[in-house]
């Protein structure tokens, strides 16, 4: 009755034919020939066929060998290749790696993290998602994303380790009298429009915790979801907002300036998010500390 051979007796057959001699193939496979004789007979056995056609000094493939012999090697070798890719992936070098940022960190920080980690990894296929925190942290736990540039939510299923902090600074337009660069007070934003970003946003959250702390009572006047809507208000003087330090990169140059904003002074810490009960793979390892030594050097963001 017809079985299907093993791999590791199709991978002695390749050799025995190749070969062309049982006690050479078992000396270069470290293997005695009479074990070698039993696998091979086996296989013949379990295949109803006759593979060798044995003569007094060399052993020659039957017709039935011939047909088998293009098939072994290609499934011997197709099992090498998918774990030699497998063990790339394992290794880190290999694999996908899908990597959330809230959209500062997307275009910053996780943006220069990727470029880095692609030319030093460049088998792994990975994807950059930008979106909100709390999408983010959906996005973790749906399993769409492998790891997150975020700030911390505490939900007791992620893991959270801080790279940097990023203030809170109001944002003002470019050349005008609240362009002084220097400290300010939170009710700055009560003396002009005020513009609230995201209204379900973490950012969104701090500044009302900062108002509140500041007994600053502000009504917006405009409310944006994209920050290239909220760049063109103030470019236009028609109010001014609070942002997170690094999301001045994302506006247009020269457009607007920045002050800080004390009493109370908030930052929110930006960080590696990950889920605590799925560690990451070998890629994703990878690119975390490939992260922290690219954030090394750096300075931690000031307002100042």
């Amino acid at each position: 009755m017809y079985r299907s051979p093993s791999l590791s007796s199709l991978r002695l057959f390749v050799q025995v034919a190749r070969i062309g001699s049982f006690s050479e193939a078992g000396r270069r496979m470290n293997i005695t020939q009479p074990a070698l004789s039993r696998t091979i007979r086996a296989l013949e056995d379990n295949l109803g066929v006759r593979l060798f056609d044995r003569g007094a000094h060399r052993i020659t493939l039957s017709p039935q060998g011939e047909a088998l012999l293009g098939v072994a090697e290609r499934l011997t070798g197709e099992f090498d290749a998918a774990f030699g890719e497998l063990a790339s992936v394992f290794a880190g070098h290999g694999g996908r790696l899908v990597v959330g940022a809230v959209p500062a960190m997307a275009a910053g920080v996780a943006a220069q993290a990727l470029a880095g980690f692609t030319r030093s990894h460049p088998q792994v296929d990975i994807v950059l998602r930008d979106a909100d925190a709390s999408l983010l942290y959906q996005d973790l736990r749906e399993r769409h994303i492998d790891l997150a540039i975020a700030p911390p939510i505490e939900d007791g299923e992620t893991l959270f380790e801080p790279l940097f902090d990023d203030p809170l600074v109001a944002i003002v337009p470019a050349g005008s009298r609240e362009d002084t660069g220097t400290p300010a007070s939170w009710s700055l934003l009560a003396r002009h429009p005020y513009i609230a970003i995201g209204r379900r946003s973490h950012v969104r959250t701090m500044v009302e915790q900062g108002l509140a702390q500041a007994g600053v009572e502000v009504r917006p006047r405009y409310e944006c979801s994209q920050l290239a809507t909220a760049a063109q208000l103030i470019e236009r003087g028609m109010g001014i907002t609070v942002l997170p330090l690094s999301t001045m990169a994302l506006l247009p140059p020269g457009s607007v300036g920045k002050r800080p904003l004390v009493e109370p002074r908030l930052t929110r810490s930006i960080g590696i998010v990950q889920m605590a009960t799925r560690p990451l793979s070998a890629a994703g390892r990878a690119f975390v500390a490939h992260v922290r030594a690219a954030l090394a050097p750096q300075q931690v963001p000031s307002a100042a």
